[in-house]
């Protein structure tokens, strides 16, 4: 007589033949996921660079392989856009899909990091169409201020202070005071600062901002740090000579002797032509302040 197995014992076979079929079919289009994903990378010359990524995102199961997908899309967007007279379209729906991938998987800081980029993007293009960016670069730092909170480096906070001067420059349009926005400029180039304090980057960063403020002893002081930390900075000369140039302006406006300050912006240009002799431009910068 034939033997049959216990109801419980057939259920557990049961299941067990189906939690296989399902491993193997998972593992089969992880396969297939991972090579659709290559191709997104390398795309040939002929391929449909939008659809690639669109049949790596349809096959990914796992929430960060899918975000992963998604912004590949989305960069794919961008980059469109950016060939384009008009990119905003390109750039909306890179802003979908960032989006998308960030739903996907919140605990990432990549979806957000290029939401922010493209947002900023955005704001920029219609401040050219003489248009409104304010939303944009708000927006803009609302993901910036995540990517700050999942990796908290100096670099997640020197982006997020170009994005709060891009703010002030559009507050100032629309004749608003701007100067909250320059003011948590400064505290993120001062928190990257204290994040890589050997860095000349936040630094030099810092500078410029206190610079297009007119607060030029702040902004020499951080030219002077910057130089130290990377003396073969051509260009790190050149910000010197023209914190100088502008105290000159102040002593003539003021009524005092300039002379002291154009010699020392005829030195830091001359420190720019010793790193640098072959560029023609430190030489031209010299020959204008004398």
């Amino acid at each position: 007589a034939a033997r049959h197995e216990p109801p419980e014992l057939a259920s557990y076979h049961h299941a067990l033949e189906a939690k296989i079929a399902e491993t193997k079919r998972r593992k089969e289009r992880k396969g297939r996921f991972e090579a659709a994903l290559a191709a997104a990378k390398a795309p040939k010359e002929d391929d449909d660079v939008l659809k690639l990524w669109s049949d790596a995102a349809d096959l990914a199961d796992d929430p960060k392989d899918a975000a992963e997908a998604y912004i590949g899309r989305g960069k794919a967007h961008q980059a469109a856009g950016g060939e384009l007279d008009d990119p905003l379209v390109e750039y909306k729906l890179a802003v979908k899909d960032f989006t998308i991938a960030i739903q996907r998987a919140p605990e990432l800081a990549e979806g957000y990091a290029n939401r922010a980029l493209v947002q900023k993007a955005i704001g920029q293009t219609q401040e050219e169409q003489g248009g409104e960016a304010l939303e944009n670069y708000r927006a803009a730092i609302e993901d910036q201020s995540k990517v700050v909170e999942i990796r908290g480096d100096g670099a997640a906070y020197t982006e997020r202070a170009q994005l709060y001067q891009l703010k002030a420059g559009a507050e100032r349009i629309k004749g608003r005071d701007a100067a909250e926005s320059i003011t948590k400029a400064l505290e993120d180039l001062g928190a990257a600062i204290g994040k890589s304090p050997e860095a000349a980057g936040p630094m030099i960063a810092r500078g410029q901002l206190y610079q297009a403020e007119k607060k030029y002893d702040e902004a020499l002081a951080d030219f002077e740090k910057a130089t130290r930390l990377d003396p073969t900075v051509a260009d790190l000369h050149v910000y010197r000579a023209q914190i100088y140039w502008g105290m000159a302006d102040r002593d003539v406006a003021d009524g005092r002797d300039c002379v002291k300050n154009l010699d020392a912006a005829i030195r830091a240009v001359e420190k720019s032509i010793e790193v640098s002799p072959e560029l023609p431009v430190y030489h031209g910068n010299r020959a204008m302040i004398y």
